[in-house]
């Protein structure tokens, strides 16, 4: 309704969720609604402008999420000082940013113990260092989710600064650290490039992947391969 209009926001994390079916939404073309400001930044006639910088980590995490925004991010943080658990200074870098820690996982499993096991650990070690870390172990799928609230709480850990949640309910999240599980199922879905941008951008320090090695061959989007490939190249740099 007003005579001057901006509109802020990010084209390239997750667009509303949508509950009308999809036949409904094609026969009433309706389909230019359902992500309706990726419809007005590629279609307005008004100067559109990618800001360029994050307050949210540092210059190796900005790098990576780069890949999403043409390379474009510049970090304004400055030098940060990094404490990282003993056993994860082989896949960590002092630097902050992504990291991959390779887990076997069945095909199809939702609830991989091994997996959950080895994050109630990484969880532990943290709290070790500081109590008060804020940490986010995120998965897309619920029953995932709820496996991991599950062990977490039968291990003691019912902390507030400790939250088990899936990748859809996040955003906008920052936290000190993220621990992402990508089960090894249906990694057209976990790999779409919005879900993984929004699970890959949420932490100050470290994003740690846990998933199988299967995972880099599994991505649809140029967006997320590149990201894929930089890690498995660039794993602790």
């Amino acid at each position: 309704m007003g005579g001057k209009q901006l509109w802020v926001g990010d084209t390239k994390q997750m667009p509303p969720i949508v509950l009308l079916s999809q036949e409904r939404i094609l026969r009433n073309n309706y389909t230019p609604y359902i992500e309706g400001f990726q419809f007005v930044a590629d279609h307005s006639s008004e100067p559109v402008y990618q800001l360029t910088a994050t307050r949210r980590y540092g210059k190796r995490a900005a790098e990576f999420t780069g890949v999403f925004y043409n390379g474009s991010l510049e970090t304004k943080v400055g030098q940060q000082d990094i404490l990282i658990p003993e056993k994860l200074k082989n896949y960590l870098s002092p630097n902050g940013g992504p990291a991959y820690i390779p887990i076997n996982l069945n095909v199809g499993d939702l609830r991989p113990l091994n997996a959950i096991d080895y994050i109630v650990s990484i969880v532990r070690d943290y709290l070790a260092i500081n109590p008060k870390k804020e940490i986010a172990v995120l998965a897309h799928q619920v029953k995932t989710v709820n496996a991991i609230q599950m062990e977490l709480s039968r291990n003691g850990i019912n902390t507030p600064n400790v939250i088990a949640d899936t990748v859809a309910r996040v955003q906008g999240l920052t936290t000190d650290i993220v621990i992402y599980l990508l089960v090894n199922s249906s990694y057209m879905f976990s790999l779409e490039p919005k879900l993984f941008n929004v699970a890959t951008s949420r932490a100050r320090e470290h994003t740690i992947i846990l998933g199988d090695k299967s995972l880099f061959s599994g991505a649809k989007s140029h967006e997320v391969q590149m990201f894929l490939d930089k890690l498995n190249l660039n794993q602790s740099v």
